[in-house]
């Protein structure tokens, strides 16, 4: 029932315009989303407090930055992402500096957690790149197959085809999905 990307950059392009008022309306609707990421990768409810209340401030005061284009969400995980970061960071060194090696060792596994996150959102966006250059019939049975996970019979229902038909077709796209991921620098 939340706002689409698109209602979402509605609101920030009034807030661009100068009408603040809506920025509330941001925070309510991106909170959850926002907090589950943060709350993912820190240490303590306190840290996930302090760097929710740090990335809305920085991102009302950044948010003439913002290009309207549906990545709203992306880009205050972007913002907390750095927050988070820093933080985790500055505890480490605290913990370095007075010995305490459990505030150290949780430091660390947070930063290692963020940074294997960061590398599978990266994995996970080139491989939707991937999928966008599929033409649409493609993609629609990709979708189908792996998202929906719906057997070869039903699919060749739908598709009016027959299942040996898609089984072929589906290895052929799997094989152009990985020429794509291998030439973004991924191993597929």
């Amino acid at each position: 029932m939340g706002m689409s990307p698109d209602e979402i950059d509605g609101v920030v392009r009034r807030i661009q315009g100068g009408d603040r008022a809506p920025f509330g309306d941001l925070i309510v609707e991106i909170q959850r989303d926002l907090r589950i990421f943060v709350a993912a990768h820190a240490p303590s409810a306190d840290v996930v407090e302090e760097i929710m209340q740090a990335s809305f401030v920085t991102a009302f005061e950044s948010i003439a930055d913002y290009d309207p284009r549906g990545t709203f969400g992306p880009w205050l995980k972007g913002i907390a992402r750095n927050l988070l970061r820093r933080e985790l960071h500055e505890r480490r060194r605290q913990g370095r500096r007075s010995g305490d090696i459990l505030d150290r060792a949780v430091a660390d596994q947070c930063l290692i957690d963020l940074e294997e996150r960061e590398e599978s959102d990266g994995e996970m966006a080139k491989l939707r790149e991937c999928l966008a250059a599929l033409p649409s019939r493609q993609r629609e049975l990709i979708e189908r197959r792996y998202s929906q996970q719906l057997p070869l019979n039903v699919l060749a229902q739908q598709f009016k085809r027959n299942a040996a038909h898609l089984s072929v077709l589906l290895y052929r796209i799997r094989g152009i999905l990985r020429a794509c991921l291998e030439g973004k620098g991924l191993e597929a």
